[in-house]
């Protein structure tokens, strides 16, 4: 999870959780957090695949090269983190988390840079983690990778919060509905 502060250009808001619901690629967290936002919860849609999304409807191929790639998907987050929302909290499908370690991965950004910015972001942890989950597991327009590239990310995505010093919390494998309650009772907890 993360705490930001929002700022705006004459006035300061006050800070919200922002809750990294992140893991492996087609394991569950949009299913889990869509049953969520019904259940009036905010969410943050996740953004890597709005901007697979637009490149593709540009002609462009999915994803640019990948540091390109981490650092527009950290713009892109920082955005999101700045936009003004009604709620306290807010559930972000994988989120400024995921971005940089992504960025770290690609070798873009160095450990210590990505260190200074969790330090300003003043995460509030722990990070959910959904585990890679093959009977679920299907490729589509925008998740291209294979179920073993899902688990390498995945176990990438465990070696960057263990470097960064992030708690986490495995969002147990189970029915949409019971991970929705999982989350929802973790959330509230804070």
């Amino acid at each position: 999870m993360h705490r930001a502060t929002i700022s705006g250009p004459t006035e300061r808001t006050p800070r919200r959780f922002t809750v990294t619901v992140t893991g492996a690629p087609g394991a569950g967290k949009t299913t889990a957090l869509n049953l969520l936002a019904i259940r009036d919860l905010t969410v943050v849609p996740e953004i890597a695949r709005a901007y697979i999304r637009h490149r593709i409807a540009r002609g462009l191929p999915p994803r640019p090269s990948p540091p390109d790639f981490a650092e527009a998907l950290i713009a892109l987050e920082q955005e999101a983190l700045e936009r003004p929302l009604e709620a306290d909290i807010a559930l972000h499908d994988r989120g400024m988390v995921d971005a940089l370690a992504l960025a770290v991965a690609a070798g873009a950004r160095s450990l210590d840079a990505v260190r200074q910015t969790l330090r300003r972001l003043q995460p509030v942890q722990p990070i959910l983690l959904f585990p890679p989950w093959a009977e679920i597991y299907r490729t589509d327009a925008e998740r291209d990778q294979t179920f073993t590239e899902a688990v390498t990310g995945y176990e990438g995505m465990l070696r960057f919060l263990d470097r960064m010093g992030l708690e986490r919390l495995e969002v147990p494998i189970g029915p949409a509905e019971a991970r929705a309650d999982f989350i929802e009772a973790v959330v509230r907890e804070r």
